[in-house]
């Protein structure tokens, strides 16, 4: 797409008209070219029609290449309709010439995409909400049946912003929500390509061999539980990161503006201490449990291990586990600025605990040891 734009501005300046100077149609006509067919292969990259392994989108080939063909064609008859007719007419005849032409055109386009959203309102919503059923996800699940319901609304605001934005300020407005546009459907294929990556891998199942799994008979599944999860989790993130940064492009929220505030560096610094120390946390559950198991597995090179050392591998096993989510959940706590002192001070005062010993002449009775430093003497 590029070469062939770069051809043309080189027959443009050398093979037509004067030498080393370039028409204004051709300029227009090149410059067009280059930004529709640019939109274009990102549709194109987004549905991918005659690859399934390349689509984003779960959806039916014919299905994408029903979608394919009508963007392109509403893209291409709108784009050159705009950026090559209507200025060849303004400079050629009058302005208002071009305004005339392009209340034509937008208004057939606006025509056509509300015909196409009425059309098929009730098949794209019946496929979301199945798509809802499907979800591995209760969050996903939730969004596209929120979806389901208002995309048609979305559509049309868009499509009638559209129109009236190319027929009151077409030289202004017009253009930056185009450009706003492309930028938000390339964010779009971007996101949608990484969490369609994602959803296969989380179908996917990672598998040991026969002596990995003999010796280590856990891994296997708490691999299998906790990186499906994960990917999840990283899913969400980037439905997040989608939402924020579409709002950063049409001014709604000024997401870099906010970045720079004490509030957006402290909120952005404590999701990625969390997610490091979450992280981390799971590598060290999953080494250690590892470790364990691998010690009390039977193998050829040494001897089973004992009944006593079974249950104090158990008991071992147990406590890690207790003690890792413990101090994991108070160092998150800390990174989301939870004053975690108060909590540490109940537990030690909790950490008293009553010993039973004899008293003679009266049966028993219990004695309680108090934390380090409020000792009191028994009488």
């Amino acid at each position: 797409m590029f070469l062939a734009g770069g051809v043309g501005y080189v027959v443009g300046l050398y093979g037509v008209g004067d030498s080393g100077s370039m028409n204004t149609r051709h300029s227009l006509f090149v410059n067009a070219f280059i930004l529709i067919e640019l939109v274009k292969v990102v549709i194109r990259a987004v549905f991918a029609d005659r690859y399934d392994n390349l689509r984003p989108l779960h959806i039916a080939p014919e299905i994408a290449a029903w979608w394919s063909i009508r963007l392109r064609w509403f893209i291409g008859v709108i784009g050159y309709a705009l950026l090559v007719v209507v200025p060849i007419l303004n400079e050629q005849l009058a302005p208002s010439a071009g305004r005339a032409v392009t209340f034509l055109v937008m208004s057939a386009a606006y025509l056509y995409a509300l015909i196409v959203i009425f059309r098929n309102r009730r098949l794209l919503t019946a496929r979301l909400l199945r798509m809802a059923d499907k979800a591995s996800l209760g969050f996903f699940s939730m969004l596209y049946r929120l979806f389901a319901w208002v995309w048609a609304l979305l559509a049309v605001v868009y499509f009638t912003t559209l129109f009236l934005v190319s027929l009151l300020y077409p030289e202004q407005a017009l253009p930056a929500m185009v450009w706003a546009s492309a930028k938000t459907l390339v964010v779009a294929v971007v996101c949608l390509g990484i969490s369609g990556l994602l959803s296969r891998s989380i179908d996917a199942r990672i598998r040991f061999s026969d002596n990995v799994r003999k010796r280590l008979p856990m891994l296997e599944v708490r691999l299998n539980s906790y990186v499906p999860n994960a990917l999840k989790v990283i899913r969400v993130i980037i439905l997040i990161l989608f939402v924020a940064i579409t709002m950063n492009i049409w001014n709604i929220f000024d997401f870099d503006a906010w970045l720079d505030t004490d509030i957006g560096t402290r909120v952005v610094s404590s999701a990625l201490h969390v997610v490091l120390i979450l992280s981390a946390a799971g590598a060290l559950w999953i080494v250690a449990a590892s470790l364990i198991e691998y010690r009390m597995s039977p193998s050829s090179r040494r001897a089973a291990p004992s009944a006593r050392q079974q249950t104090l591998l158990s008991l071992f096993h147990n406590a890690l586990a207790v003690l890792i989510a413990v101090f994991t959940t108070l160092i998150c706590l800390s990174q989301i600025g939870v004053n975690i002192g108060p909590l540490i001070a109940g537990a030690r005062i909790w950490s008293g605990h009553r010993v039973r010993c004899p008293d003679h002449g009266q049966g028993h009775h219990y004695r309680h040891i108090h934390p380090v430093g409020k000792r009191h003497q028994h009488r």
